[in-house]
Protein backbone atom coordinates (compact mmCIF):
# COMPACT_ATOMS: atom_id res chain seq x y z
CA UNK A 1 0.00 0.00 0.00
CA UNK A 2 3.17 2.42 1.01
CA UNK A 3 4.30 1.86 -3.06
CA UNK A 4 0.95 3.01 -4.15
CA UNK A 5 0.46 5.89 -1.87
CA UNK A 6 3.95 6.73 -3.16
CA UNK A 7 2.24 7.25 -6.79
CA UNK A 8 0.45 10.34 -5.70
CA UNK A 9 3.41 12.07 -3.87
CA UNK A 10 1.33 11.53 -0.22
CA UNK A 11 3.25 9.42 1.68
CA UNK A 12 6.42 11.12 1.55
CA UNK A 13 5.05 14.20 2.44
CA UNK A 14 3.32 12.39 5.60
CA UNK A 15 -0.47 12.45 4.00
CA UNK A 16 -1.42 10.05 6.68
CA UNK A 17 -4.97 11.29 7.82
CA UNK A 18 -8.02 13.17 6.50
CA UNK A 19 -7.45 16.54 5.98
CA UNK A 20 -9.25 18.88 7.88
CA UNK A 21 -12.62 21.40 7.38
CA UNK A 22 -10.34 24.52 8.11
CA UNK A 23 -7.89 24.06 5.57
CA UNK A 24 -10.62 22.47 2.74
CA UNK A 25 -12.35 25.67 3.02
CA UNK A 26 -9.89 27.34 3.17
CA UNK A 27 -8.00 25.93 0.22
CA UNK A 28 -10.80 26.13 -2.22
CA UNK A 29 -11.29 29.97 -1.23
CA UNK A 30 -7.96 30.52 -2.68
CA UNK A 31 -8.57 28.40 -5.75
CA UNK A 32 -11.90 30.90 -5.82
CA UNK A 33 -10.07 33.83 -5.74
CA UNK A 34 -7.70 32.53 -8.78
CA UNK A 35 -10.10 31.28 -11.15
CA UNK A 36 -11.82 34.60 -10.30
CA UNK A 37 -8.77 36.59 -11.74
CA UNK A 38 -8.59 34.23 -14.57
CA UNK A 39 -12.33 34.86 -15.40
CA UNK A 40 -11.41 38.43 -15.74
CA UNK A 41 -8.28 38.39 -17.85
CA UNK A 42 -10.57 36.19 -20.10
CA UNK A 43 -13.80 38.39 -20.28
CA UNK A 44 -11.59 41.34 -20.57
CA UNK A 45 -10.02 40.09 -24.03
CA UNK A 46 -13.73 38.89 -25.38
CA UNK A 47 -14.43 42.54 -25.00
CA UNK A 48 -11.67 43.45 -27.02
CA UNK A 49 -13.21 41.53 -29.56
CA UNK A 50 -16.57 43.43 -29.86
CA UNK A 51 -18.31 41.19 -26.85
CA UNK A 52 -20.50 43.13 -24.61
CA UNK A 53 -19.86 39.97 -22.22
CA UNK A 54 -21.85 40.86 -19.02
CA UNK A 55 -21.62 39.17 -15.32
CA UNK A 56 -23.08 35.79 -16.30
CA UNK A 57 -20.00 35.25 -18.40
CA UNK A 58 -17.70 36.19 -15.41
CA UNK A 59 -19.61 33.72 -13.21
CA UNK A 60 -19.50 31.15 -15.70
CA UNK A 61 -15.99 30.89 -16.95
CA UNK A 62 -14.89 31.62 -13.25
CA UNK A 63 -16.99 28.24 -12.38
CA UNK A 64 -15.22 26.57 -15.38
CA UNK A 65 -12.12 27.40 -14.43
CA UNK A 66 -12.76 26.43 -10.46
CA UNK A 67 -13.91 22.95 -11.93
CA UNK A 68 -11.19 22.19 -13.84
CA UNK A 69 -8.72 23.34 -11.37
CA UNK A 70 -7.22 19.71 -9.97
CA UNK A 71 -7.16 18.20 -13.86
CA UNK A 72 -3.42 18.49 -14.47
CA UNK A 73 -2.30 18.07 -10.91
CA UNK A 74 -3.57 19.96 -7.55
CA UNK A 75 -5.05 23.40 -7.40
CA UNK A 76 -2.57 26.46 -5.91
CA UNK A 77 -4.75 25.87 -2.81
CA UNK A 78 -4.16 22.56 -2.28
CA UNK A 79 -0.58 22.82 -2.82
CA UNK A 80 -0.19 25.84 -0.41
CA UNK A 81 -2.70 24.14 2.50
CA UNK A 82 -0.82 20.72 1.98
CA UNK A 83 -4.13 18.98 0.81
CA UNK A 84 -3.74 15.45 -1.36
CA UNK A 85 -7.11 13.78 -3.55
CA UNK A 86 -6.78 10.62 -3.02
CA UNK A 87 -8.99 6.85 -3.92
CA UNK A 88 -11.00 6.63 -0.45
CA UNK A 89 -10.89 2.99 -0.89
CA UNK A 90 -7.34 2.91 -0.22
CA UNK A 91 -5.73 6.22 -0.37
CA UNK A 92 -3.69 4.54 -3.03
CA UNK A 93 -4.33 4.82 -6.38
CA UNK A 94 -4.00 7.91 -8.69
CA UNK A 95 -7.53 9.56 -9.14
CA UNK A 96 -8.16 9.62 -12.60
CA UNK A 97 -8.96 13.02 -15.09
CA UNK A 98 -12.71 11.68 -15.00
CA UNK A 99 -13.28 11.04 -11.37
CA UNK A 100 -11.85 14.92 -10.98
CA UNK A 101 -14.08 16.24 -12.88
CA UNK A 102 -17.19 14.33 -11.65
CA UNK A 103 -15.83 15.02 -8.25
CA UNK A 104 -15.50 18.71 -8.84
CA UNK A 105 -19.34 19.15 -10.56
CA UNK A 106 -21.03 19.83 -7.53
CA UNK A 107 -18.73 22.93 -7.12
CA UNK A 108 -21.11 24.78 -9.56
CA UNK A 109 -23.16 25.33 -6.18
CA UNK A 110 -20.08 27.06 -4.32
CA UNK A 111 -21.43 27.79 -1.43
CA UNK A 112 -23.01 24.62 -1.02
CA UNK A 113 -19.74 22.76 -1.06
CA UNK A 114 -18.65 24.78 1.42
CA UNK A 115 -21.28 23.72 3.83
CA UNK A 116 -20.89 20.04 3.02
CA UNK A 117 -17.59 20.37 3.80
CA UNK A 118 -18.05 22.21 6.91
CA UNK A 119 -20.54 19.83 7.86
CA UNK A 120 -19.62 16.55 6.98
CA UNK A 121 -15.55 17.16 5.93
CA UNK A 122 -17.01 15.71 2.84
CA UNK A 123 -18.98 16.25 -0.14
CA UNK A 124 -21.31 15.25 -2.62
CA UNK A 125 -18.43 15.14 -5.58
CA UNK A 126 -16.17 12.95 -2.73
CA UNK A 127 -18.77 10.84 -2.62
CA UNK A 128 -19.58 10.36 -6.12
CA UNK A 129 -15.84 10.06 -7.40
CA UNK A 130 -15.11 7.86 -4.56
CA UNK A 131 -12.44 10.15 -3.19
CA UNK A 132 -11.10 11.86 -0.23
CA UNK A 133 -8.61 14.52 1.00
CA UNK A 134 -5.93 14.14 2.76
CA UNK A 135 -3.27 16.10 4.40
CA UNK A 136 0.33 16.64 4.45
CA UNK A 137 2.93 19.50 5.80
CA UNK A 138 1.82 22.19 3.57
CA UNK A 139 3.15 25.63 4.09
CA UNK A 140 3.66 27.73 6.93
CA UNK A 141 0.55 29.27 8.97
CA UNK A 142 1.38 33.31 7.87
CA UNK A 143 1.18 31.63 4.35
CA UNK A 144 -1.79 30.24 5.00
CA UNK A 145 -3.60 32.89 6.00
CA UNK A 146 -2.11 35.52 3.63
CA UNK A 147 -3.07 33.35 0.92
CA UNK A 148 -6.79 33.32 1.63
CA UNK A 149 -6.69 37.19 2.73
CA UNK A 150 -5.34 37.83 -0.29
CA UNK A 151 -7.76 35.29 -2.47
CA UNK A 152 -10.58 37.62 -0.89
CA UNK A 153 -9.28 40.62 -1.79
CA UNK A 154 -8.42 38.87 -5.49
CA UNK A 155 -12.58 37.93 -5.55
CA UNK A 156 -13.74 41.78 -4.60
CA UNK A 157 -11.63 43.18 -6.81
CA UNK A 158 -12.37 40.88 -10.05
CA UNK A 159 -15.83 41.17 -9.00
CA UNK A 160 -15.80 44.37 -9.01
CA UNK A 161 -14.10 44.94 -12.31
CA UNK A 162 -16.07 42.87 -14.12
CA UNK A 163 -19.01 44.58 -13.22
CA UNK A 164 -17.56 48.47 -14.02
CA UNK A 165 -16.30 46.97 -17.20
CA UNK A 166 -19.27 45.77 -18.15
CA UNK A 167 -21.54 48.74 -17.04
CA UNK A 168 -19.39 51.59 -18.75
CA UNK A 169 -19.72 49.41 -21.75
CA UNK A 170 -23.81 49.19 -22.11
CA UNK A 171 -26.08 51.61 -23.96
CA UNK A 172 -27.61 52.45 -20.25
CA UNK A 173 -24.43 53.79 -19.49
CA UNK A 174 -23.75 55.88 -22.20
CA UNK A 175 -27.04 56.95 -22.33
CA UNK A 176 -26.30 58.85 -18.71
CA UNK A 177 -23.55 60.00 -19.34
CA UNK A 178 -24.87 62.04 -22.57
CA UNK A 179 -27.38 62.99 -20.18
CA UNK A 180 -25.31 64.50 -17.85
CA UNK A 181 -23.22 66.44 -20.90
CA UNK A 182 -26.80 67.69 -22.58
CA UNK A 183 -28.03 69.02 -19.12
CA UNK A 184 -24.75 71.10 -18.54
CA UNK A 185 -23.01 68.87 -15.01
CA UNK A 186 -20.12 68.14 -17.21
CA UNK A 187 -18.41 69.22 -20.33
CA UNK A 188 -17.57 65.73 -21.26
CA UNK A 189 -17.47 62.05 -20.90
CA UNK A 190 -14.10 62.09 -19.55
CA UNK A 191 -15.37 63.59 -16.73
CA UNK A 192 -18.00 61.21 -15.83
CA UNK A 193 -16.44 58.27 -12.92
CA UNK A 194 -18.62 55.77 -12.45
CA UNK A 195 -19.04 55.04 -8.65
CA UNK A 196 -21.66 52.41 -8.28
CA UNK A 197 -24.80 50.79 -10.47
CA UNK A 198 -26.79 48.23 -11.48
CA UNK A 199 -28.21 47.37 -14.77
CA UNK A 200 -31.19 44.58 -14.94
CA UNK A 201 -33.43 43.81 -17.40
CA UNK A 202 -35.05 46.83 -18.95
CA UNK A 203 -33.57 49.16 -16.00
CA UNK A 204 -30.72 50.59 -14.92
CA UNK A 205 -29.40 52.98 -11.71
CA UNK A 206 -25.78 54.46 -11.92
CA UNK A 207 -23.89 56.76 -9.75
CA UNK A 208 -21.75 58.72 -11.97
CA UNK A 209 -19.41 61.86 -10.16
CA UNK A 210 -18.67 64.68 -11.83
CA UNK A 211 -15.95 66.50 -10.04
CA UNK A 212 -17.24 67.24 -6.57
CA UNK A 213 -21.16 66.48 -7.80
CA UNK A 214 -22.48 63.13 -7.74
CA UNK A 215 -25.69 61.95 -9.64
CA UNK A 216 -28.51 58.94 -9.19
CA UNK A 217 -29.61 58.42 -12.81
CA UNK A 218 -32.22 55.68 -12.93
CA UNK A 219 -32.95 54.81 -17.06
CA UNK A 220 -35.69 52.80 -18.14
CA UNK A 221 -35.44 50.87 -21.77
CA UNK A 222 -38.40 52.20 -23.74
CA UNK A 223 -39.46 51.83 -27.00
CA UNK A 224 -35.83 50.61 -28.10
CA UNK A 225 -34.21 52.65 -26.02
CA UNK A 226 -32.93 54.03 -22.51
CA UNK A 227 -34.56 56.91 -21.43
CA UNK A 228 -33.82 58.83 -18.54
CA UNK A 229 -36.31 58.76 -15.98
CA UNK A 230 -34.87 59.87 -12.55
CA UNK A 231 -31.47 62.31 -12.17
CA UNK A 232 -31.09 64.06 -9.23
Amino acid sequence: MRENFEKVGAWKMGAKKEAGKLHRIMAALVDMGISSVISLVIVQLLRLTGLNCSLIWFFLISIIVFELRDIIGRSVGKRIFGLYIVDSSDGAEKVSALRLLLRNSVDIVFPAALFQIYKHNSKSGDRLAKTKVCSAEGKNTAIKWISVIAAAVLLYVSYNCAGFSYMKNTDAYKNAVDHLCVSGYCESSNECELKAGNVFGRRAGFNIQTGKNRYDIILEYIDGEWKVTYCE
